[in-house]
């Protein structure tokens, strides 16, 4: 359990991080712990001005948070009122905008504008479920660019577990339609609550024929399994989505990917573009990865991207 001064936006950022690293180093839940005053009552019809007037008209002489903020900002050169005001204009902006193209089911512009890492919600796309005829139900994508996902393991994962937490579906397994088909997906639960989500993502496809990638526009170097792409050489693997799965010896961590996996994404051969994965062998059941994913760049995760990474090591005879 975090606890964090709820008035101090850098503290709460920093045990923001904090947990999620957690969550993502010891796979167990994490509770922040946020304490502050309440400015407004809990909800429309109550008045806790009235029950607590003493109380209500020190915090009502109080800066808000944003305020505090700011000019804290201000006072170190870091930012100006005017810059401050125009941060807020913007953010009021995009969620206008973002309730305009909601009412209008333009899910593509509602995806730049939610997944925008400054004034939008900050994500890597966005999903919409909707019922399914032949599955209990269906799942559409949208990348940070707008552009079509297909499909996304981890977003099926989410899906699942939404699901049957909402009661839209009624089993633990379900079946979810996706872009790349229908894939099923097993909610387990543990100690009263949900633990985790197992999704089939289906078979791999090994043989780039049957991929997006015009061959002819590639090297091969080594033996026939492996292409070159620019200065990398890999694997294709497809697992709903196409993926360039790329081993390395080493340095996984000083790979420029925000130099790289744009090149990547966009060579000539690959005329729908490309998920990168740059793939590190530790021991032979562990893999280390680091992503590209097209239409959304640089991610901290890739379901279809790990079920690729494992498949390209595999085929290659370097994971078990």
């Amino acid at each position: 359990i975090f606890h964090v001064n709820g008035e101090d936006p850098e503290a709460v950022a920093q045990v923001v991080d904090l947990a999620l690293d957690f969550r993502r180093k010891f796979e167990r839940d994490v509770v922040i712990d946020m304490y502050c005053f309440r400015r407004w009552g809990h909800n429309e019809g109550d008045e806790p001005a009235f029950t607590q007037p003493l109380m209500y008209e020190a915090i009502e002489r109080r800066d808000t948070v944003r305020e505090g903020y700011v000019e804290l900002l201000s006072r170190l050169g870091e930012i100006t009122d005017q810059e401050s005001d125009e941060i807020v204009r913007r953010r009021q902006e995009i969620l206008e905008q973002e309730l305009s193209l909601a009412r209008r089911d333009d899910f593509e512009g509602l995806a730049v504008l939610m997944s925008e890492r400054r004034c939008g919600a900050g994500a890597d796309g966005i999903i919409l479920l909707a019922p399914g005829q032949d599955a209990d139900a269906a799942m559409r994508i949208w990348n940070a660019d707008g552009s079509d996902g297909v499909i996304c393991g981890n977003g099926l994962r989410c899906a699942a577990r939404l699901l049957l937490e909402r009661g839209h579906v009624g089993d633990a397994l379900m079946r979810i339609a996706t872009g790349a088909g229908v894939r099923s997906a097993h909610v387990f639960t543990g100690d009263g609550g949900f633990d985790s989500v197992e999704v089939d993502m289906g078979e791999p496809l090994t043989d780039p024929a049957s991929l997006p990638v015009l061959l002819d526009r590639l090297e091969r170097e080594g033996d026939d399994r492996f292409f070159l792409a620019g200065a990398r050489r890999g694997v294709f693997v497809g697992t709903g989505n196409p993926h360039f799965v790329i081993p390395l010896d080493g340095g996984l961590d000083e790979i420029p990917l925000d130099a790289e996996g744009p090149a990547l994404e966009r060579h000539p051969a690959f005329p729908e573009r490309m998920n990168i994965q740059f793939v590190v062998v530790e021991p032979r059941a562990r893999l280390r990865v680091r992503t590209w994913e097209r239409g959304s760049g640089a991610t901290a995760a890739c379901g279809t991207g790990a079920c690729a990474a494992v498949v390209g090591m595999h085929v290659l005879g370097l994971a078990d």
